[in-house]
């Protein structure tokens, strides 16, 4: 991986990533890879390019990605929802997790989601079964706000192959001292 000693080399994904970014998705989440997949609690694909594709027509919403030259290594998205930044689709490659690509990821769709839409908090859902996701974000400032959610098949992101399978919510609230992003590079 050339650019692993660069992991602020992060930048805006358009519509031309969509394809990648699915695949990014269901290779870290539905696959044996990495400690992020959840292969052993749901079955199918965890989104689609379609879904993704409809994502970039909102004005609301933005995806970031990190690359190694053509190879996507990890990609995150923000939807605004009034005061709030909620953050989905945030994969890291199998190969590369532990490698602090995602704490990077998430750490400048923060502080772009501070800078630039000015949001008073974070919201993300993580499967109520992954215990050790959910250690993850609480080592970085997020906590549960006591709000669950059936699991959404009518989103078309899987089946759930265990019973009682919900997503939990979870919440950050805005660190006024939190650094700015730096500006996103262009890619050539």
């Amino acid at each position: 991986m050339n650019n692993m000693h660069n992991l602020s080399n992060i930048v805006s994904a358009d519509i031309s990533d969509a394809e990648q970014i699915c695949q990014l998705l269901n290779s870290a989440y539905r696959s044996h890879g990495g400690w992020t997949s959840e292969a052993d609690l749901v079955a199918g694909n965890r989104s689609s390019v379609d879904a993704i594709r409809a994502s970039f027509t909102s004005p609301d919403s933005v995806y970031f990605v990190l690359k190694d030259g053509h190879r996507l290594l990890g990609c995150i998205n923000i939807e605004l929802h009034g005061h709030t930044a909620h953050i989905g689709s945030f994969a890291v490659a199998p190969d590369t997790q532990g490698l602090g690509v995602g704490s990077k990821l998430l750490q400048h769709a923060e502080c772009y989601s501070q800078s630039y839409y000015k949001v008073d908090a974070f919201i993300l859902s993580v499967l109520t079964a992954r215990k050790e996701l959910i250690s993850y974000y609480q080592r970085r400032g997020y906590a549960e706000n006591g709000l669950t959610h059936p699991y959404p098949i009518h989103l078309n992101v899987g089946t759930p192959i265990v019973e009682g399978i919900e997503l939990v919510e979870l919440h950050k609230p805005v660190s006024r001292n939190m650094p700015l992003p730096k500006p996103l590079p262009q890619e050539d």
